[in-house]
C-alpha cells in the first residue's frame, strides 16, 4: 500500500521501552579503548565487569548540543534498536544516563565499514557471489525493520559495518534518523537523507514511505559494484535534479564498469531503482530474487594490464585499483565532512535558542539558564571559570567563533588517513601535487569534486597540493 489517507484501525504493536538506567555506567563497565570520536560523541570498546564480555559504548555529551535534539536522537536510536533483533542489525545491550552523558552501550563491531573495506579492496578480489551474500543480509536486516514498522532512511556504506575484519556478516547501524511509521498509512513527510543516497520521492513528494529504504539499497549495490554511484552531475543542485528525473534503463548498465557483470545482477540492482515507488518491489520481494542465489564467482574486473608510460601527473586510469581506492577514500571522506557539517547546524541552532536576547552573543545569565535546562548544576566558582576559559577575548560575552571552538566542532576530528594514504598513492610525485583533471576523472563524479574542493580554496595553478586539499575540506 502506498502513500495515502488511509489510517489504522487498529493499535500499533507494542513496541519495548528505551532501555536507559540512571545509575552509574562506570560500576558496570570498564572503558579499553577509544573506537572513534566525533562533535558530541565518542566511541569505545568496555568489558562488562561481570560477564567479562566485550562491547561498545557511544558516549553523548549532554552540553554539547541542543536538549530537545539529543533527545530525540537519543530517542530514535534506542527505541528502534530496543525493538529491533536480527543478525545484520547492530544489538543494543542498554542505555545509561547521568546528569553529563548518555552512554549507549552496543554490540562491538571489530570490522570495518563497508566505505572502508572497499577502499582496500580492489574490485578484481569482488565477485557477484561476494556483493549478492552482502546485499542478501543488508536486505534481510532493512526488512526486519520494515517488519517492526521502522524505516532507517540513512542507509550508506559508511552506516554498513562488518562484524570482524573478514567482511563476510554486514550489519545496519546508525539508527539516529530512524523513524517509525504506521503500516496502514506509510506515510512520513520529514526529510533525512545523504544527497546521493537519497530516493526520487523525498524529493518530489511531500511524502514517503518505507521503500525510500530499498532505493538507497539499490544505490548501495550500485557503488558496491561499480565502484561510483550512478549520477553525471557536476554541481550538487544539478545532482538533485538529477535524482528527481532517475529513470534506471539498461543503457544506464552500459560502461565499462558494468561489463563483467551479468544481466541478472543488473536487473536485480534496476528493481531496487525503480523511480515509481509503487513499483518498486519491497525488501521481502527482492529477497526471493533468483541472483541472490544463483551469481557467479567471477570478479567484477580483470587486472590491470601494463600500458605505455605516461606523464606521471596523469598516468592513474580512473578505472585502475588506485583510483578505485582513491574514490572510495573521497567519498567516505566527503560523507563525513557532511556528517559533521549537520552537527555544526544543530550546534548553531542552539547557540541562537541559548541567545534569548538575540544579540548574536552569550552572556552569563543566558548560559548559566541553557545549563540548568540540560539539568546542569555549577557552583559560580566553576561556572565563571569556565566562562572566561571560552570567553577568549576577555569581552565579558561569547561569540559564536568562541563557542564553537568550546564545543569542538572540527573536522580535524575526521579519520584523514585512508584518503592521505590514498591520495599520495595517485599523487606519484615527490612534491605530493596532483593534476586538476586528473583529481575529476578519478572521482567519476564531477558534483563530488565540488564537494571535494570546498569553495575557500581557490585552484589558482590547475594543480592541487594535498596539504590544500585537506584544509579545503
Amino acid at each position: 500500500m502506498g502513500c495515502g489517507s488511509n489510517k489504522r484501525t487498529s493499535e500499533p504493536e507494542q513496541k519495548k521501552e528505551s532501555p536507559i538506567k540512571k545509575n552509574n555506567f562506570d560500576e558496570e563497565y570498564d572503558l579499553k579503548e577509544a573506537l572513534g570520536s566525533g562533535t558530541i560523541s565518542e566511541v569505545w570498546s568496555v568489558t562488562h565487569k561481570e560477564t567479562k564480555e566485550e562491547r561498545a559504548v557511544k558516549i553523548i555529551k549532554k552540553e554539547q548540543d541542543s536538549p530537545v535534539d539529543l533527545s530525540e536522537m537519543i530517542k530514535n536510536e534506542t527505541d528502534s534498536l530496543a525493538t529491533l533483533e536480527s543478525e545484520n542489525i547492530v544489538k543494543i545491550y542498554e542505555v545509561f544516563e547521568d546528569e553529563q552523558k548518555y552512554y549507549i552501550v552496543m554490540e562491538l563491531l571489530e570490522g570495518p565499514n563497508m566505505g572502508e573495506h572497499l577502499a582496500q579492496t580492489p574490485k578484481t578480489a569482488l565477485t557477484e557471489q561476494i556483493v549478492a551474500g552482502w546485499l542478501k543480509q543488508i536486505l534481510r536486516g532493512v526488512s526486519h525493520c520494515h517488519e517492526k514498522e521502522i524505516m532507517h532512511r540513512d542507509i550508506r556504506p559508511s552506516n554498513i559495518v562488518f562484524k570482524d575484519k573478514e567482511a563476510n556478516i554486514p550489519k545496519l547501524i546508525d539508527f539516529n534518523f530512524s523513524k517509525s511509521y504506521d503500516p496502514d498509512d506509510n506515510c512520513v513527510q520529514d526529510i533525512y537523507a545523504t544527497p546521493a543516497y537519497v530516493a526520487p520521492e523525498m524529493l518530489t513528494k511531500k511524502e514517503y514511505s518505507k521503500k525510500t529504504d530499498i532505493w538507497s539499497c539499490g544505490i548501495l549495490g550500485y557503488y558496491i559494484i561499480a565502484g561510483k554511484i550512478p549520477y553525471k552531475a557536476t554541481k550538487l543542485k544539478d545532482l538533485l535534479v538529477e535524482i528527481k528525473d532517475a529513470n534506471f534503463t539498461e543503457q544506464s548498465f552500459a560502461e565499462s564498469e558494468w561489463a563483467k557483470v551479468s544481466p541478472e545482477c543488473k536487473k536485480f540492482i534496476a528493481r531496487m531503482l525503480e523511480s515509481d515507488p509503487e513499483k518498486r518491489p519491497n525488501a521481502e520481494e527482492l529477497l526471493s530474487d533468483a541472483w541472490l542465489e544463483n551469481n557467479n564467482n567471477n570478479p567484477l574486473a580483470v587486472p590491470d594490464q601494463p600500458k605505455e608510460p605516461k606523464d606521471p601527473k596523469t598516468s592513474v586510469e580512473p578505472n585502475s585499483q588506485k583510483a578505485q581506492k582513491f574514490y572510495h577514500a573521497s567519498m567516505s571522506y566527503i560523507l563525513a565532512i557532511w556528517d559533521n557539517e549537520n552537527e555544526r547546524k544543530n550546534l548553531e541552532q542552539l547557540f541562537h535558542k541559548m541567545d534569548t536576547n538575540k544579540d548574536r552573543l552569550l552572556n552569563r545569565t543566558e548560559l548559566r539558564n541553557a545549563l540548568k535546562k540540560t539539568g546542569i548544576v555549577m557552583s559560580p566558582l566553576e561556572f565563571n571559570k569556565m566562562f572566561r576559559e571560552i570567553d577568549k577575548d576577555n569581552s565579558g560575552n561569547i561569540n559564536f567563533e568562541e563557542y564553537m571552538q568550546a564545543t569542538g566542532n572540527n573536522d580535524a576530528l575526521i579519520n584523514d588517513k585512508p584518503l592521505r594514504a590514498a591520495f599520495n598513492d595517485v599523487a606519484e610525485r615527490k612534491d605530493d601535487t596532483i593534476n586538476r583533471e586528473l583529481l575529476v576523472r578519478l572521482m567519476n563524479e564531477g558534483w563530488m569534486f565540488e564537494a571535494f574542493m570546498d569553495a575557500r580554496y581557490k585552484d589558482v595553478n590547475g594543480e592541487i597540493k594535498g596539504d590544500k586539499v585537506y584544509s579545503s575540506l
